[in-house]
């Protein structure tokens, strides 16, 4: 655990003492990944499958097939390239690692020059939201969903841009097929949730967080009976089913869920309306989502995603954009300490095999 605190203590300083910096905040992002792609061949449950490529020579464009990893022709080349020219097959994590923070640096860049975000919050944000640990255990669907997020950044300028965001789905989708439901995101434009009244907003949340952490059994039940797509995680639903909900827990989900309508109403009629609406909207999946376990789950960290940025633009803002020094302060150590605590004591609980963490160059 010691290189993940002390990975922490680093970023939380720099967002106190460095924030400006975004050369200092590129710096954070490299030292993140150097540490993902040197990662023991133990570190994160599915490391093993990637350090040895075994995945070269299973592409298929067989829509029939029942293994979604035929259809990812994108990452099915990685490795084929990587096997033909006897490259160590360990390439296929630095490959995988390199993907996920070059594209989360250049996210970081067209959000800080669209939307006012530095890039040391992103950092931070990416890490105590627990992004960081999903890279070393689900490699694939962590590359696709940065390029996915670099992708949504096209859906906030010119018409003409919008055709980038599609092809950065595509190329995501080619690295992990469940990008493609990500495509919803650019028909919320339709729909303006932002002018929803706000306590409105607040009461639906606050129900729709009871509901799915009381009656999840049930809402699980009807997902499966109504989409075939989500049988194939059955194994996962399963095992959520038979959890349960603690008062803890509960607590727990309500304090993230205030701090996510808190950075709502900060946002609201202060930027993009666009991104306002997506970012509502991830609250909504988070919430229907946030009770599961396993690969169910897993669907929703595509849209989910953008909350690093609305946090991050809250952060970042000028104090009198939005609230006074003391609010501002208390809200940034709140969302340290809540995500903070989530993310160290999950690893430190051995979440997906993380732990113990070594180092082999």
């Amino acid at each position: 655990m010691g290189v993940f605190y002390f990975l922490f203590v680093v970023l939380f300083l720099s967002a106190i003492l460095l924030n400006r910096s975004r050369g200092w905040g590129f710096f954070l992002i490299f030292i993140m990944g150097f540490i993902c792609a040197f990662r023991g061949i133990n570190v994160g449950t599915d490391t093993i499958n990637y350090y040895m490529n075994n995945f070269s020579g299973e592409s298929s464009f067989d829509v029939s097939t029942s293994s979604l990893v035929n259809w990812e022709f994108g990452f099915q080349l990685i490795s084929g390239i990587i096997a033909q020219l006897d490259f160590n097959p360990r390439w296929c994590v630095y490959v995988l690692t390199f993907i996920t923070y070059m594209f989360l640096s250049l996210a970081a860049v067209r959000y800080s020059k669209l939307l006012g975000v530095k890039i040391v919050f992103v950092a931070l944000l990416y890490f105590i939201m627990g992004y960081y640990a999903l890279t070393f255990n689900i490699s694939r669907q962590m590359a696709a969903i940065s390029i996915v997020l670099y992708g949504y950044s096209f859906l906030f300028q010119d018409k003409r841009k919008y055709m980038y965001f599609f092809i950065y789905i595509l190329l995501a989708s080619s690295i992990h097929i469940s990008s493609l439901i990500y495509i919803l995101f650019f028909f919320i434009r339709y729909v303006n949730l932002s002018k929803i009244d706000t306590k409105l907003i607040i009461i639906f949340s606050v129900g729709l967080l009871l509901f799915t952490q009381l009656f999840k059994d049930v809402f699980l039940s009807f997902i499966m009976d109504k989409s075939e797509a989500f049988s194939l995680y059955t194994k996962y639903m399963q095992q959520t089913e038979e959890s349960t909900v603690s008062v803890a827990g509960f607590v727990f989900e309500f304090l993230k869920l205030s701090l996510s309508l808190y950075v709502y109403c900060r946002l609201n009629n202060s930027v993009n309306s666009l991104f306002v609406n997506m970012y509502l909207t991830s609250i909504f999946i988070d919430l229907l989502f946030g009770a599961f376990y396993g690969n169910i789950y897993r669907v929703s960290f595509g849209f989910v995603v953008i909350q690093i940025i609305a946090y991050a633009i809250v952060l970042s803002r000028r104090v009198c954009d939005f609230c006074p020094n003391f609010s501002r302060s208390i809200f940034f150590f709140l969302v340290v300490l809540i995500y903070g605590y989530e993310s160290l004591s999950s690893l430190s609980r051995g979440a997906y095999d993380i732990i113990p963490y070594y180092m082999t160059l």
